[in-house]
C-alpha cells in the first residue's frame, strides 16, 4: 500500500532523515544501513511549502507500527529528525490517529487512507 508523496521511496525518506543538521548528508544507500526499509510502508509524505517543509512516515515491522515527523525550514532538513513513535498493534496506531490532532507532515487524505487500513487491521478484516 506504500503512498510516497513528496519522497519517491524508502532510500529518499532514510536519506532524508539519516546523518545530523547544519550539512552532514548521507548517500541513499548509506543512509538506508542506518534507517532500513521496514516490512511494509504505509505512507511517507514530505509537504514542501516555500522553503519550509514537514514529513509524516507511518511503517509497520511484525505487529509494531511506527510514525516519524520531521519538520524544517531552509537552513537545514529532516537530519537527526528519525525518532519512530512506536504501537504495539493497529489498534493502538487507530485510536491515537483518532484523536485528531495528527496533521504534521500529513495532508488529511493521507490520514484518512491510513486509518481506512488500520480500521480493517483492527477489525480483523482481511484486506
Amino acid at each position: 500500500m506504500a503512498t510516497y508523496d513528496g519522497f519517491t521511496d524508502w532510500n529518499d525518506v532514510a536519506a532524508s532523515f539519516a546523518g545530523e543538521r547544519w550539512g552532514s548528508s548521507l548517500k541513499a544507500e548509506d543512509a538506508v544501513e542506518l534507517i532500513p526499509e521496514p516490512e511494509e510502508v504505509l505512507v511517507a509524505v514530505n509537504h514542501q511549502e516555500d522553503y519550509e517543509g514537514d514529513a509524516w512516515v507511518v511503517f509497520r515491522n511484525g505487529g509494531k507500527y511506527y510514525t516519524v515527523e520531521g519538520s524544517h525550514c531552509s537552513c537545514y532538513g529532516f537530519e537527526g529528525q528519525w525518532s519512530p513513535e512506536e504501537y504495539p498493534d493497529a489498534a493502538s496506531l487507530l485510536a491515537a490517529l483518532s484523536k485528531g490532532d495528527w496533521t504534521y507532515g500529513a495532508k488529511k487524505d493521507h490520514i484518512e487512507e491510513v486509518k481506512r487500513l488500520l480500521e480493517k487491521r483492527a477489525g480483523g478484516v482481511a484486506e
